[in-house]
């Protein structure tokens, strides 16, 4: 199932069928070979199986792509987003959607769940200041994705805003995060804006993005820090999602302003500024998505707004970190009561 020329090939999946073609109730037999339990992605089970049964009723023909299957160190990162793109396509053909659309629900969710364990937990946990992070996707699977590394005394944290929530928006950070760890492996140092930069310019390339008006306009609103763990010195830069600072002993949010676009093609782009800003011991700063503020709840069944998220965050600032996740996951729940959850939501917030 994947080309020739993949170097570190994850295992083949075989699929067969007694009359060579897609039957509801169907048993199909999966022969996986080449099992190399070092190099398994539990991702796998999702992105070969799933649109590998898929795309073989759709074209007979056979799905490529591996997300994780090979050193990063050799790899050029195009070859990390085959399978994105070919899960992608076989979602949105025609005749999925007219013949098993009673099973999208299905094969969009519940049988891509493993997807959600393919957001990395966070690795550098002992290198990080006290923090929080509240995640809850709207579905099983997340369009918002968090994303911390550390290089050479360097700390880089983010939270991204991916189109759509649920699969596509899943497929969308899976690739979000593959590209940020690549560029961030040539590139050690790299500031936040030029990160940004680079970042949209691979976005547009691989989903072929261009001004025609049917070309992929998919992408993310991010904000991006790095934090100089010895001294406090931090750089950031937004495409669209600010930065919250909130100064030890002072009630009020300092905010840095993004830059108003998006990663991905956009009629005026310009480079993502960078921005320079002194974080001082007992000082907090918050990443997050529009999610929180977006939810609609209350009694008037309105949005809650920016303005009662910065005063949530506020009022809570001189409590542990910890804590903070609670009081706001808590008031979350009780703002929207019986409403939906209408996107995913995604706040992270360190303590220097």
């Amino acid at each position: 199932m994947c080309p020739e020329d993949y170097p570190a090939r994850p295992p083949y999946i075989m699929l067969t069928m007694n009359n060579g073609a897609f039957i509801i109730n169907h048993k199909i037999c999966l022969s996986i070979t080449d099992y190399h339990p070092e190099s398994w992605n539990p991702a796998w089970t999702v992105t070969h199986i799933i649109v590998g049964c898929i795309s073989f009723w759709l074209t007979g023909e056979y799905t490529y792509g591996s997300l994780d299957s090979y050193d990063r160190d050799d790899m050029s990162y195009h070859k990390h987003n085959a399978s994105y793109r070919s899960i992608k396509t076989v979602l949105e053909d025609p005749k999925f959607e007219e013949v098993l659309g009673f099973y999208k629900p299905f094969i969009g969710i519940n049988e891509v769940k493993e997807v959600k364990n393919w957001i990395p937990l966070i690795e550098e946990d002992e290198k990080l200041p006290q923090h929080f992070i509240l995640f809850k996707p709207k579905d099983i699977v997340s369009g918002d994705f968090y994303w911390v590394k550390e290089v050479n005394g360097m700390l880089y944290l983010a939270v991204a805003d991916c189109t759509g929530h649920g699969v596509p928006g899943a497929l969308m950070s899976m690739l979000g995060i593959s590209l940020l760890n690549d560029i961030l492996n040539d590139n050690h140092g790299i500031s936040p804006g030029d990160l940004l930069t680079q970042l949209r310019g691979r976005i547009i390339s691989e989903l072929n993005q261009s001004e025609d008006e049917q070309a992929s306009k998919d992408g993310m609103d991010i904000s991006l820090i790095k934090l100089h763990l010895k001294n406090g010195q931090a750089e950031w830069a937004g495409a669209n999602n600010p930065l919250w600072i909130v100064r030890k002993n002072d009630d009020n949010i300092e905010e840095m302003k993004p830059n108003k676009e998006p990663i991905s093609y956009y009629a005026e782009m310009n480079e993502f500024a960078n921005n320079s800003v002194q974080l001082n011991k007992g000082d907090s700063f918050y990443l997050f998505s529009d999610g929180y503020p977006d939810q609609f709840g209350g009694v008037k069944g309105k949005k809650l707004k920016y303005k009662a998220f910065k005063n949530l965050i506020v009022m809570n600032t001189n409590e542990e970190m910890e804590t903070q996740k609670i009081l706001l996951s808590t008031f979350f729940e009780n703002w929207k009561g019986d409403f939906d959850q209408i996107d995913d939501i995604c706040v992270f917030g360190v303590k220097v």
